[in-house]
């Protein structure tokens, strides 16, 4: 009964601001709308949609919309895999169907909301909707992102682990194929076990060396037109990208910073492995902790591609109903970096509110809130990377905890025999 009375509130919150925006549109105006959420608007309305669905008219008349989209009037560069127009072309959707593809993607979105808070508390739906209605959301939602899409995809693959594996890989597979990175979200399967997961994880990789091999001259392409976000993005490079371009003397210095600073942060969080103090195996079984392992690799491995717009910040919805679990444990430490960990993650999702209301009224402004705002990405990567770790179920540590030693073991063979090993005068 809790949980369904749970599941209905977080449903009619997420109608509610269905309904909210629906009003505003109406009676304040489309634009006016999105700058009152400070949110950067384009003129032509989810121009991300439109992008797809005028690829799909391309593709109808024979052409290769990743090599040249001459329907799209924004000129947008097309990054997704070709399944999404081929899709879109064999419904006989075409750009005519844009707005209603765009409603589509954003009410599967909030579906996949409500679908990763069913035994939630009061407070962790109001956090929850927090961040739906955060700039960085509403983003996905004017430009009508394929992310909001597959958002729901991992909400479905978040639910179907605990009691249908194979359905979610599948929806795993399904995201890949769609738009590549939603395949870190099979972090969920490390529910499952040793055994099982190991078996899971070579069908996945046998399935995807299969696509990439059949579409590999497509993913060039992709990569080849990915673009490359600094203002309103995160990610590995971001903080140089933005440096060079502000002083290019600085560039390589700024890369190299972050590269050493990536490192640091390896060495400090993998120590959370060889802690045995993690959820036990039955407190570790629950909805939550799976939407955080989904959520918390997704951003990781976002981050670490390089850079991300920030609509893709959504995935962190995932992790917001552990974090809030953990943020009131007795457990002190966990409690202050969950904590720190919300609070990073909010702020990261409303850099818009920071860059629009706050930066034009202080010198420097826009620099000083890019700066932040890449303190705040980075403290998030690194404390989700520590709790993702940390969490992880025993068998992943115990596996970690035998190969640890075997490594350094192995290092220090290849030290010896290349003769670099200790300083002279100590014993290797």
């Amino acid at each position: 009964m809790k949980t369904i009375k749970s599941s209905v509130r977080a449903a009619s919150a997420c109608l509610f601001i269905l309904l909210a925006f629906s009003l505003l549109f109406h009676y304040y105006g489309y634009q006016n709308t999105w700058r009152l959420c400070s949110v950067p608007a384009l003129e032509t309305h989810f121009a991300d949609t439109l992008a797809i669905t005028q690829a799909a008219e391309t593709y109808a008349r024979g052409g290769d919309p990743l090599t040249f989209n001459p329907h799209d009037p924004e000129q947008m560069q097309i990054i997704y895999p070709a399944l999404n127009w081929q899709v879109l072309n064999f419904m006989g959707i075409n750009r005519s169907h844009t707005t209603g593809v765009a409603l589509a993607f954003i009410i599967a979105f909030l579906t996949g909301v409500s679908l990763i808070l069913p035994n939630a508390r009061a407070a962790t739906i109001a956090l929850v909707m927090a961040a739906v209605v955060s700039p960085a959301a509403l983003l996905g939602a004017e430009r009508g992102n394929l992310d909001l899409l597959l958002f729901f995809l991992v909400s479905c693959s978040i639910v179907a682990a605990r009691r249908v594996p194979f359905l979610s890989a599948s929806f795993a597979l399904l995201g890949f194929a769609l738009k590549l990175f939603p395949i870190f979200g099979c972090a969920v399967l490390l529910r499952l076990g040793k055994t099982t997961f190991f078996r899971y994880l070579a069908i996945l990789v046998l399935a995807l060396a299969a696509y990439t091999f059949l579409t590999f001259s497509d993913l060039v392409k992709i990569l080849a037109n990915a673009p490359v976000g600094i203002n309103g993005a995160y990610g590995l490079n971001v903080f140089w990208m933005g440096l060079e371009s502000a002083v290019p003397a600085l560039g390589v210095y700024a890369r190299i910073l972050s590269y050493l600073l990536l490192a640091l942060v390896f060495g400090c969080t993998i120590s959370a492995l060889f802690r045995n103090d993690g959820p036990t195996e039955k407190s570790g079984d629950t909805p939550c902790l799976d939407a955080f392992r989904a959520g918390a690799a997704i951003y990781i491995g976002t981050f670490l591609l390089g850079s991300n717009f920030d609509y893709k910040l959504i995935f962190l919805i995932f992790t917001i109903p552990q974090l809030a679990s953990w943020a009131k444990s007795s457990a002190r430490t966990l409690s202050i970096i969950s904590q720190l960990t919300l609070f990073g993650l909010f702020l990261s999702l409303y850099y818009w509110v920071f860059m629009i209301r706050v930066a034009p009224l202080l010198p420097q402004g826009k620099a000083i809130v890019f700066i932040l705002d890449e303190m705040y990405n980075w403290g998030v990567f690194s404390t989700l990377l520590y709790l993702l770790l940390w969490s992880a179920p025993a068998w992943v540590k115990e596996v970690a905890q035998k190969t640890g030693p075997a490594i350094g073991q192995l290092a220090s063979v290849f030290t010896r025999k290349t003769g670099r090993s200790a300083a002279p005068g100590l014993r290797p």
